[in-house]
């Protein structure tokens, strides 16, 4: 059985500058979102609304970068090009579907849409050859994400529940 986090697969040593960068600063809005809810601070926008909307989008984009990998190392004794292919509108139509339903339930879409979607991106990175960095950057940022949807969650239900 192979392990979900062996530690020598995630690896900075090679991990381009730009993409940290980049990489982390799309936390931002994550980041704001959850101050904005656990301080109580009042923005135009419902900052559980902008943390869903966001977390949505993001989701989207993660499913994007298998549509990507499928263009990618592909031969014809292998069917990853299909999978990928219908796997990356998984992340899109899961963040469609958050989106649609009660805020609560929305929040769970989405968290099991990032912790999906980085296993079968740790999956295809043992099939293809996808940089180290990658799955070192896509770890972090998931953990990340994940909590940040999580602490909206509890939130949100601790909003439920006065109410």
């Amino acid at each position: 059985m192979t392990k979900l986090f062996e530690f020598d697969n995630y690896k900075n040593s090679s991990c381009p500058r730009t993409a940290l960068i980049l990489g982390y600063a799309g936390l931002i809005p994550f980041v704001v979102s959850i101050l904005f809810i656990v301080l109580g601070i009042d923005f135009i926008v419902d900052p559980f609304k902008l943390l869903m909307y966001y977390g949505a989008l993001i989701l989207s984009f993660v499913g994007a970068v298998s549509w990507g990998f499928a263009t990618l190392n592909v031969t014809k004794e292998n069917n990853i090009q299909e999978y990928l292919l219908l796997w990356s509108v998984i992340p899109a139509l899961l963040a469609f579907f958050a989106l649609l339903i009660n805020q609560t339930l929305g929040f769970f879409f989405l968290i099991f849409g990032f912790i999906l979607a980085f296993v079968v991106d740790r999956k295809v990175g043992k099939i293809l050859s996808v940089p180290c960095w990658y799955l070192f950057l896509r770890l972090r940022l998931t953990i990340l994400v994940t909590s940040c949807l999580f602490v909206g969650l509890i939130k949100n239900l601790l909003l439920v529940a006065q109410n």
